[in-house]
């Protein structure tokens, strides 16, 4: 990254997030069209109708996980990997889900290129998450739901948490901060209003 001023617009604190936001090149994860807005904190289309988000809200949405470097993640929407790498460099595994194929591919050469070897790829449909490696520490959630997934909550951690944003496609969003507690009540903070793609369900495909 050339600058970190997007960091700052929303009050980013965490110094190894700032680092690792200098070390990964968001660029590599752009279509070569728009690589030339790769520094701009702006979302940019990655193609097959879903879009890269702005640095400081990836930045944002990661700080709030709070990750610890023995965690266990789950991520719904690989897209081409940006956030995946960002992720992956913080924790100790992430498992990540993308239902469209050429995306996945990308994101795969993406994550190879940066000789991240703690990535574990799975294509399908992120409603119903990934019950094999579950439970997760963290989840994040980089796609908008309808409504909140019962089964992702099912494949938290007690003393975990997820990141997601609810609401419907084409208008504001609010990403909520869950927390499941150790007795495992479910605590929702609301946060910014954002606009994601929707959540593809494997009927979309």
């Amino acid at each position: 990254m050339k600058n970190n001023s997007y960091l700052n617009s929303l009050s980013i604190t965490n110094e190894r997030i700032i680092e690792i936001f200098h070390n990964i090149p968001r660029k590599i994860f752009i279509p070569i069209a728009y690589r030339s807005l790769a520094d701009i904190d702006k979302p940019l289309p990655i193609g097959c109708g879903q879009t890269i988000s702005q640095p400081s809200l990836v930045a944002f949405m990661t700080e709030k996980l709070e990750i610890k470097k023995e965690h266990n993640i789950l991520e719904i929407g690989t897209g081409t990997g940006f956030q995946t790498a960002i992720l992956a460099s913080l924790c100790k595994k992430i498992y990540t889900i993308e239902i469209i194929d050429s995306l996945i591919k990308k994101a795969k050469n993406n994550i190879t290129t940066l000789n991240i070897k703690n990535v574990h790829f799975v294509q399908g449909d992120g409603h119903f998450g990934y019950s094999t490696a579950a439970p997760y520490h963290r989840i994040m959630v980089t796609a908008a739901a309808k409504q909140m997934p019962n089964i992702l909550l099912d494949q938290l951690l007690p003393g975990g948490k997820m990141i997601i944003p609810i609401g419907e496609s084409g208008e504001d969003q609010l990403l909520q901060i869950i927390t499941k507690s150790e007795s495992g009540k479910i605590i929702i903070e609301q946060s910014l209003l954002v606009r994601f793609v929707p959540m593809v369900n494997s009927n979309e495909i």
